[in-house]
């Protein structure tokens, strides 16, 4: 980076026009034909000596291979088996249709010529290899090593299957299961002096006669070992990799946000989003993305749709860097159209049409490419800034995406070369925009001299965040298990609502990784500004006597100056590591106390910041010796104190939920009855409901209107609601559900909510209790003051009514009918005082209650009807009098009548007995 700003000193145009062409080009042609002509030998050799461990590894791929076409799928697992026994009886396919392998890879369908279709094709492809003893023996646990192999397959080793996609038996179907540097460990007995190894391929056949599935068969030119299964799968770890396509995200994001603050700089928008694209097509051919993804035909459709899409970026790119001001060009709108559409048929067309479509795209990419070069001349030709050095980087980068092309449809070396070129064009990238800003500030001395230190500010600035992301790279593996572990503690936080254990695992963590033997959680409480101890490890309890643990746990210290070290935390927000404790430098009242009676030695104390407020103090600490803890180490808690606190932050927030959800339940159930209420949460709305049989009940207070004209109105209301809040408690002894309340009307129903053949006897009880009530409360205020409270009618009729939730805002729960409007009758033909029922009532009750026929009374709008006043319970049935009190007589009857028995009187009935 520093080359490249000193690149763009003081000179002559010429100058600075001729010399970066020698002082990049040599470089990079140098790295590109060292890449393309030791690339594949460098990526091969590692791997083969990598897997000696106490032992040597076979190369399966120098043996002599057999391959012959299988065309009985259904028993494709049983012949694979019996060729690997050398079953001689196996003759299905017979000796003579196999064909000798002459190389790799080995292609199934370019093996044997295969027509155009959607079918599956089956294959055999076998060899034979002597291992002796000795060997044997050196290989600790023996597994194979296949670099690459699809779509599906099964693998047999002298009859054991070792390892398989398709599953014990499968004939039908397929699903493509491409897997690359597949390590198959088996038992070291499955071994014997001679071997034979069979591999049942499924595939597809070629879907145009562009592609022949170049994924079906063993794909790779080499590297197919026999070894131990440790060497082997540490000869396959990608974390290099990987960690450096998440550099490539990083600087695609970088971009982007760029881009969001200068707008007009739209090349960093088509930078990072290019970035972002190739890294993710890097990342879908690693081996860890065919090890997670069970169907390969996913990956295979996001790979492929990313070459093209990554090509429509990178042409705006550098449309927008070298020419920002002017319009696209129309030329450069068609390619751009040509490659999203492309992109979006690979990414909708079918698995086995995708090959096709690459290798269509690849005809398509050529004129593009070399109008790649000739926009790159033409740059150079106009001396554009940066146009000489960016020309390099891309031809090198062109040619090792030349490379992967012809490695994927040719070569089959799977080795990948394109991040290299990406990663020159992003350094390059990087040191030209240094220079630009250079420039800039250069050009502005002259307007101010004050802006050199802005300038040194500036590049000093981007020098230090390089060299931060240099070491980023470095520690990104030492990173990757904190990584990890943060992730399974988010997973479990979201599988699990017991967050007393996730802060629990987080401190084992903790303990285990970093030796730490005491951690005290303090939480912050503050709206009264204190502190106090909520949770102690294991071994601080162990530690310490009860009665020291006691103090601190009950103990609440203000969070001021007299805290010491947590209040300077506090304010902080920043971790404190106290390497060594001395008794006299412990100057406040708390940090003494911790001395005085833990006796600490060290610690570090940390914050738990949530939204930018701390919410607790976390102090790790050793109780045999001092603390120990590097930088990362400080860090890496920090960021675990982080998880923590965010633990305990959801925890808070679902206690306030369930509070809410609390509150919300008791409203609704106050407002409606339990069963609708129930309903309503579980289904979000209540079903309309025919009642073929409910008693309805409506009060009035006599003279209401008038006598609350008299009243003040705070008293009216406070008697209004205590008189209905007794009804309430009345219906809710009997079982009876409130409807709702219109003015000083009452009205509540039986039978409604909770199905039963007791409720006329119920609602009657109930209006027997609310009328005593009234009666009472009469009496009272007659004494006390002279003056009298309400006179109440209540009527009772029992019949069919519809149920159900009117409204939405402010629903309510209802009942219609033309029952309901005959209840309200009987109220209002009454007489203050007594109950009114009607007929139908009366017929259900009058074998528990002294009924007194009114007659036959006229009804508004129906007639007239008959009419009963309820004077209290049968004599017989009571034990007061008059009738008040039900006697155990009446609770007898009451059960025989609620277990669904029919009730008669003597005279009613022909037979003996009461009832039947």
């Amino acid at each position: 980076m520093v080359s490249f700003m000193n690149d763009s000193g003081i000179g002559t145009r010429a100058g600075r026009a001729r010399r970066p062409g020698i002082k990049y080009a040599i470089p990079a042609l140098a790295m590109f034909f060292l890449a393309f002509a030791l690339g594949p030998k460098l990526a091969a050799e590692p791997l083969e000596s990598s897997v000696v461990e106490n032992g040597e590894a076979f190369d399966l791929s120098r043996l002599g291979w057999r391959a012959a076409p299988l065309e009985d799928s259904e028993n494709a697992t049983a012949i694979a088996r019996a060729y690997s026994l050398d079953d001689g009886a196996a003759q299905t396919p017979p000796p003579d249709r196999f064909v000798s392998v002459a190389a790799f890879p080995i292609r199934m369908n370019r093996l044997f010529p295969t027509d155009v279709g959607p079918e599956l094709r089956d294959f055999l492809l076998t060899t034979s290899f002597s291992i002796n003893a000795t060997a044997t023996e050196r290989l600790r646990q023996p597994a194979l090593l296949l670099p690459g192999i699809g779509e599906g397959w099964s693998v047999f080793l002298n009859g054991v299957q070792i390892g398989s996609s398709t599953g014990e038996g499968s004939a039908q179907g397929l699903t493509p299961r491409y897997m690359r540097n597949l390590v198959l460990p088996f038992d070291r007995d499955v071994l014997n002096e001679t071997n034979r190894l069979v591999i049942h391929l499924r595939g597809y056949a070629p879907a145009t006669p562009l592609a022949d599935n170049f994924l079906f068969g063993l794909t790779v030119n080499r590297g197919y070992l026999l070894g131990s299964e440790n060497a082997l799968k540490a000869s396959t770890e990608q974390y290099g990799e990987i960690t450096l396509y998440g550099v490539y995200i990083f600087f695609g994001l970088y971009h982007i946000f760029l881009f969001l603050h200068r707008r007009k700089e739209r090349y960093n928008l088509f930078f990072g989003l290019f970035s972002i694209v190739l890294a993710l097509y890097l990342l879908a051919f690693t081996n860890r993305a065919f090890q997670m993804v069970e169907n390969s035909a996913y990956l295979i459709l996001i790979a492929y749709p990313a070459q093209p899409l990554a090509l429509a970026l990178f042409l705006p790119f550098l449309e927008s860097y070298f020419y920002p001001d002017r319009p696209m060009p129309r030329i450069l709108i068609g390619g751009l159209a040509a490659n999203l559409s492309v992109a979006a048929f690979l990414l909708i067309s079918p698995y086995r049409f995708a090959q096709s479509g690459l290798i269509f795209w690849y005809l398509l990419a050529a004129p593009q490419i070399l109008y790649l070069l000739a926009f790159i001349a033409g740059t150079i030709r106009r001396r554009l800034p940066d146009a000489r050095k960016l020309a390099m980087a891309l031809v090198m980068g062109l040619a090792l995406m030349v490379w992967d092309i012809l490695d994927t449809v040719l070569f089959r070396t799977q080795i990948r070369l394109i991040q290299f070129g990406h990663l020159t064009i992003i350094m390059v990238l990087v040191g030209l925009l240094a220079r630009r800003f250079v420039r800039v500030y250069n050009q502005s001395e002259e307007l101010a001299a004050n802006l050199d230190n802005k300038v040194s500010e500036r590049t000093l600035e981007l020098q230090k965040t390089w060299q931060k992301l240099e070491s980023a790279y470095r520690q990104a593996e030492g990173s990757r298990k904190e990584i990890e572990k943060l992730s399974e503690f988010s997973r479990l936080l979201n599988e699990t609502t017991n967050y007393e254990e996730v802060v629990l695992r987080i401190f084992e963590y903790i303990e285990v990784t970093f030796d730490i033997e005491g951690i005290w959680l303090l939480r912050v409480d503050r709206p009264t500004q204190e502190f106090y101890l909520t949770r102690v490890s294991a071994a601080s309890l162990e530690h310490y006597d009860d009665e020291t643990i006691a103090f601190f746990r009950n103990t609440r210290f203000k969070l001021d100056e007299s805290a010491g070290t947590i209040y300077h935390v506090y304010q902080k927000k920043k971790p404190l590591f106290l390497r060594r404790i001395r008794l006299d430098r412990a100057s406040q009242p708390f940090d003494r106390l911790v001395v005085e009676r833990l006796g600490l030695e060290s610690a570090l104390d940390v914050p738990l910041v949530i939204h930018g407020d701390v919410t607790g103090v976390v102090i790790f600490t050793r109780y045999q010796r001092s603390l120990n803890l590097s930088r990362g180490d400080i860090g890496t808690i920090t960021r675990f104190c982080a998880q923590v606190a965010g633990v305990l932050h959801t925890a808070s927030l679902f206690q306030q939920v369930e509070r809410e959800r609390e509150k919300s339940d008791r409203l609704l159930y106050n407002i409606l009855p339990d069963a609708i209420a129930d309903e309503l949460k579980e289904k979000g709305q209540v079903r309309p409901r025919k009642h073929e049989d409910v008693t309805i009940l409506f009060t009035d207070f006599k003279s209401f209107t008038s006598e609350a004209e008299q009243m003040p109105v705070e008293e009216l209301v406070e008697d209004l609601d205590a008189v209905f809040e007794q009804f309430d408690r009345v219906c809710a002894r009997y079982g009876i559900d409130k409807l709702k309340t219109i003015g000083d009307s009452y009205m509540a129903a039986g039978g409604l909510t909770v199905v039963n053949h007791t409720h006329p006897v119920d609602v009657v009880l109930a209006a027997m209790d609310i009328m005593d009530f009234v009666t009472q409360v009469n009496e009272i205020r007659r004494e006390i003051t002279g003056g009298k409270f309400w006179t109440m009618r209540i009527g009772v009729h029992t019949g069919p009514v519809i149920s159900g939730v009117i409204g939405r805002a402010r629903f309510a729960y209802d009942i219609w009918g033309d029952a309901v409007n005959l209840a309200s009758r009987m109220e209002t033909a009454g007489t203050p005082g007594l109950i009114n029922i009607s007929q139908k009532s009366y017929d259900r009750v009058k074998y528990f209650f002294d009924c007194e026929y009114r007659g036959r009374i006229p009804v508004k709008n129906r007639g007239q009807e008959n009419m009963y006043y309820v004077k209290g319970i049968r004599a017989s049935l009571s034990k007061t009098q008059p009738g008040r009190v039900p006697d155990d007589d009446f609770r007898r009857l009451y059960d025989r009548l609620h277990s669904g028995a029919r009730l008669r009187f003597k005279s009613e009935s022909s037979a003996s007995g009461a009832g039947s």
